[in-house]
C-alpha cells in the first residue's frame, strides 16, 4: 500500500511539473501577445490584391497560371468582408480574428494561401474545391494555421494568433492527448512561414520536435501494417478479417511525412537546429505513390525536394563532422574523388527532371544549393603548416572554384526573383540562402597561397551582394508597408542585418589590408563557424540581437579567419 502511495505521489508531482511549466510558457506567450498589442496603429497594414497574380516559378511557361486558382474575373467578385466565425475554445478566438481594422476575410485568406503560397510548400495542400466551412470544420488547426500564416499584412494581428495557435496545440497534444493528421499538417504550416512573424521567443524548433513526435505517435514514418495487430498475418492475407485490415497510407499522410523529413533536413543542414529524419526506403515509397498518381501539379516539386535530399545525404555522410580536419585525415585525392562522384550524381539527377523543370528558377536554386553544400568542404580547417601560409593542391583549388562558381550562380538566380515573392516563399527556401551568405562570406576571406581573393572578389564580391540582398528585403517590405522604416515587417528586420553583416565585412577587410595576409592555422575557419553557430537562426532568430552578436564575434576576421 505504501509503495502505490509513493507512486502516486511521483505521478502527482510529475504532473505538477509538466503544469508549472505549460502555465509559464502560457504567461510567455500572454507577454508576447501584450507586447503585439502595443505595436500601435502603425503597424496595420491595409491589404491590396494584385492586379493581376505573378508568374509562379513553379507554373511551367506551358501551363496557364489561372488553372491552379480563380480567373480574375472570380477572383474580381470576391467581397472584402469578414464573416461571422465561431470556434471552440480550444481554436483560435473570435476577438483575434474580427479585429475592426482586418479587411480581408477567411474567403480570402484561404485563396491566397491556395493560389500564392500553397505551391511552393507542397506537403500541405488543400483542394480549390474545399470552401472555408469545410475546412474549418474538418481540419479546425490547420484552418487556424492558414489564417495565421496569411495575416502577414498586419503585424499585430499576426502575432496575436500566432499565440493563440501555440496555446491551441499545447493545449491540444499536452491537456487532451489529441493526435491527428490535422495538428501535423498545421504544425508543418506554422513552421513553414514561421520567418514571417515578429516578436520575442519563435517557437520553431519546439514545433519540429512536436511534428516529429506526432509523426512516430501516428506511425507516419513506415508503411502501414496491413493488419491489425490481434488477428494472425496469413488470415488476414486471405481476406478472412477484412474489417482489420487496414488501408495502405493515403497521399495527405505521405506527403505530411515528407514534408516533416524536408523541413528537418534542410533546418539540419543550413541552421543546425534539429536532428533530421533519416532516409530509409519508405521515403522512396512514399515518392513513388505519389509520383504515380500525382494528384496536383506541386506534386513534381515535392518529389523533386525529397530526392535531392537524398544526394546531399551522401555529402553529409561523407564528411559527418565540424571541427575535424578532413584535409590531413583523408588527403586531398580522395576528397577530390568524392566531391566529383557526388557532382556526378547531382548532374545525373538534373538531367532526369523534365525540361520545363530542370529551367525552372526556383529548381535551380535548389540544385545550386546543393552543389555549394557538396564543395564547401574546400573551406574546412587546412592543415597546420610552418610556414606563413598552408600548401595548397590542385584538387583543392578545383573545388574551390567550383564552389565559387556554384555560389555566384545562386545569387544570381536568388536575385532574379522578384521580391513580391518573398512573403509566399516557404522558410526552407530561405535558409538555402542563409547557408550560400555564409559561404560567400568564407570564399571572400578564404586564405591559400593558390586562392586570389582579388580575382574571386571581382567576380562574386561579397559586400555588393550583401547590399542587393538588403535592397531586396526592404523591397518585400515596402509592399506591404509603405513605413519601412517603422520596422514593422520582418523582411525589413532582415534586410538591416544584412547592411549590418555587410558593414562587418567592409571593416574587417580595411583590416585585413592593414595587417596583412594571417596564417589560416592560427584561426578557427568560417567553415566551422557557419556550420555549428552562424548560420543558426541566421535568417529566421534575426531578432535576436544577442545571437547576432554573437555570431558577428565568431565570424569577425581576427577571430576566425
Amino acid at each position: 500500500m505504501s509503495s502505490w502511495s509513493a507512486c502516486s505521489e511521483k505521478a502527482q508531482a510529475a504532473k505538477n511539473q509538466l503544469e508549472e511549466k505549460v502555465e509559464g510558457l502560457v504567461s510567455l506567450l500572454t507577454a508576447a501577445q501584450t507586447s503585439a498589442s502595443a505595436l500601435g496603429p502603425d503597424s496595420d497594414f491595409r491589404y491590396v490584391l494584385p492586379p493581376k497574380p505573378i508568374q509562379d516559378p513553379l507554373t511551367p511557361r506551358s501551363i496557364d497560371v489561372d488553372a491552379r486558382g480563380l480567373s480574375d474575373a472570380a477572383a474580381s467578385q470576391i467581397q472584402p468582408t469578414l464573416p461571422q466565425l465561431q470556434y471552440s475554445s480550444s481554436h483560435i478566438t473570435n476577438d483575434s480574428l474580427s479585429s475592426p481594422e482586418w479587411t480581408l476575410s477567411a474567403d480570402e485568406q484561404l485563396q491566397l494561401f491556395q493560389n500564392s503560397m500553397a505551391s511552393y510548400f507542397p506537403f500541405v495542400v488543400i483542394p480549390m474545391s474545399m470552401t472555408v466551412e469545410e475546412l474549418r470544420t474538418t481540419r479546425p488547426v490547420l484552418f487556424d494555421n492558414i489564417m495565421m500564416v496569411t495575416s502577414y499584412t498586419k503585424a499585430s494581428r499576426q502575432l496575436r494568433l500566432r499565440s493563440e495557435v501555440i496555446k491551441s496545440v499545447i493545449e491540444q497534444i499536452y491537456f487532451q492527448g489529441k493526435k491527428s493528421l490535422d495538428l501535423l499538417q498545421g504544425i508543418l504550416v506554422f513552421t513553414a512561414w514561421y520567418h514571417q512573424c515578429l516578436g520575442p521567443s519563435p517557437q520553431m524548433t519546439n514545433m519540429v520536435q512536436l511534428a516529429t513526435a506526432l509523426v512516430f505517435d501516428l506511425g507516419l514514418h513506415r508503411a502501414q501494417i496491413p493488419f491489425d495487430g490481434n488477428e494472425n498475418y496469413n488470415e488476414a492475407m486471405k481476406g478472412l478479417s477484412d474489417k482489420r485490415i487496414r488501408l495502405p497510407r493515403t497521399l495527405e499522410e505521405r506527403r505530411a511525412f515528407l514534408g516533416l523529413f524536408c523541413l528537418s533536413r534542410e533546418l539540419s543542414s543550413n541552421c543546425g537546429k534539429t536532428e533530421p529524419l533519416q532516409s530509409s526506403p519508405y521515403v522512396e515509397e512514399c515518392c513513388i505513390a505519389i509520383e504515380k498518381q500525382q494528384e496536383y501539379l506541386s506534386d513534381r516539386y515535392l518529389v523533386f525536394q525529397v530526392r535531392l535530399q537524398n544526394i546531399a545525404d551522401a555529402a553529409v555522410h561523407s564528411f559527418p563532422f565540424h571541427g575535424v580536419d578532413y584535409w590531413s585525415k583523408l588527403g586531398p585525392e580522395p576528397i577530390y574523388m568524392l566531391v566529383k562522384s557526388f557532382e556526378r550524381d547531382l548532374e545525373q539527377f538534373e538531367n532526369t527532371l523534365e525540361p520545363e523543370l530542370a529551367q525552372n528558377t526556383l529548381f535551380q536554386i535548389h540544385l545550386l544549393s546543393i552543389s555549394v553544400h557538396i564543395t564547401d568542404i574546400a573551406l574546412r580547417k587546412s592543415p597546420s603548416t610552418e610556414s606563413t601560409q598552408p600548401k595548397s593542391s590542385p584538387q583543392r583549388l578545383i573545388i574551390l572554384m567550383d564552389c565559387l562558381q556554384s555560389t555566384k550562380a545562386f545569387f544570381t538566380k536568388w536575385l532574379s526573383l522578384p521580391s513580391s515573392l518573398y512573403h509566399h516563399l516557404p522558410m526552407n527556401v530561405f535558409v538555402l540562402v542563409a547557408h550560400a551568405v555564409i559561404v560567400l562570406g568564407m570564399l571572400n576571406l578564404f586564405q591559400d597561397d593558390g586562392w586570389d581573393l582579388n580575382y574571386v572578389r571581382e567576380i562574386a564580391a561579397f559586400s555588393p551582394t550583401m547590399d542587393k540582398l538588403a535592397q531586396k528585403y526592404e523591397e518585400a517590405s515596402l509592399e506591404i508597408d509603405n513605413s519601412a522604416a517603422s520596422g514593422h515587417s520582418s523582411f525589413w528586420k532582415h534586410g538591416m542585418k544584412m547592411k549590418k553583416l555587410q558593414d562587418w565585412y567592409d571593416v574587417k577587410l580595411m583590416g585585413m589590408s592593414r595587417q596583412g595576409e594571417r596564417r589560416n592555422e592560427d584561426l578557427e575557419t568560417l567553415a566551422e563557424a557557419a556550420a555549428r553557430d552562424v548560420t543558426t537562426g541566421f535568417d529566421f532568430d534575426m531578432l535576436d540581437e544577442g545571437f547576432w552578436n554573437e555570431m558577428i564575434a565568431r565570424t569577425a576576421y581576427d577571430e576566425v579567419v
